[in-house]
């Protein structure tokens, strides 16, 4: 599903949620088109970047059955999200988030002390990848090495690649 909303349906557009439909090999819905000038908008920080990548999840998880009990888009805080699994018992997620042209978020350098502190509770853990692209971008790919890619703005199209859970 690819949505593309005009700067006239911005103001409708300010209450609503991303959400998405299906997976898709590299970049999940929504593509919401360009929706403000980029050069009136700030480039999304650290901590926006993160944030959205907790609600993409979120709304993920939620549409697959599942019973969000907390989330925090700080990315300074471990886990990302508790929800109640398949067992019926509480599950911890580390959310991650990158910028295009990285395609997968690296885990955290105490991932071990984190699974190993809450493996003693009895809590299963998973890893959720989301990557963030500007819609605007040309994917080029050698983007890496050239720098050729569109940054992240405040109000712009974005294309969310999120690829599902992965244990740990």
């Amino acid at each position: 599903m690819d949505l593309r909303v005009t700067s006239q349906q911005v103001g409708s557009l300010k209450n609503q949620q991303l959400t998405h439909s299906q997976k898709v090999p590299f970049f999940l819905t929504p593509r919401l088109g360009e929706l403000s000038n980029k050069n009136n908008s700030k480039r999304l920080t650290d901590w926006e970047l993160q944030d959205l990548a907790v609600q993409v999840f979120r709304e993920r998880i939620a549409k697959d059955g599942h019973q969000l009990m907390s989330w925090n888009g700080d990315p300074r805080v471990n886990p990302s999200v508790w929800f109640v699994g398949a067992s019926g018992g509480p599950e911890w997620v580390l959310v991650r988030a990158v910028r295009y042209p990285e395609k997968e978020a690296t885990e955290p350098e105490n991932m071990t002390e984190l699974k190993s502190h809450f493996d003693k509770m009895g809590f299963s853990g998973h890893f959720a990848s989301v990557a963030i692209a500007s819609a605007d971008d040309p994917f080029d790919p050698d983007a890496e090495r050239n720098g050729n890619f569109v940054p992240l703005y405040r109000g712009c199209g974005m294309h969310i690649r999120y690829e599902g859970l992965r244990p740990l």
